[in-house]
Parts: C-alpha cells; sequence; structure tokens
C-alpha cells in the first residue's frame, strides 16, 4: 500500500523521465553463437540485394478459413496462384 504522501506521476510523464535520466548502452561486437542470445541489434541491418530476387513461394500451400470448412462434402476452389 502506497503512504498518502507518495507522488502518483501519470504514465506519459513517468516514461519521460526515465527516458531523460537514461542513456543507450554502447554497442558491443559478439560471435553470433549462443554468447549472442537475449541480445538486440545496435543498429540496422539492410541486405545489399533482395533474396530471391523475383517474387517467388519456396513452399507449397494453401491458406483456408475454418469457418469454409464445416460444411460435410464442402469443395473449396483456388482463388490465387503465386508463381
Amino acid at each position: 500500500m502506497l503512504a498518502k504522501d507518495t507522488l502518483m506521476l501519470p504514465i506519459d510523464q513517468a516514461i519521460d523521465s526515465v527516458v531523460q535520466h537514461t542513456a543507450p548502452l554502447p554497442i558491443e561486437t559478439v560471435p553470433l553463437s549462443s554468447s549472442s542470445l537475449g541480445l538486440v541489434l545496435g543498429e540496422d541491418i539492410l541486405a545489399e540485394e533482395n533474396i530471391p530476387i523475383c517474387d517467388k513461394s519456396l513452399v507449397d500451400g494453401y491458406a483456408v478459413r475454418l469457418a469454409d470448412l464445416d460444411r460435410p462434402g464442402v469443395v473449396l476452389r483456388v482463388k490465387e496462384e503465386i508463381f
């Protein structure tokens, strides 16, 4: 239970206060192995080119809605093919 003289800040004001009084941690270089588990990137990484270079599906599959399958003997049609 909070004491009567405890000051309660609105959440946005409390967040602003924390941000103003903290600094980002320095960026470390670590091996891309188990020592990097739990860490976050210190900067964005951009690919030099899109891979694959064309629109392509690497796996086959179908997407269906459960609601469309609740009738016995239902026949579904293929709505779109992506090559």
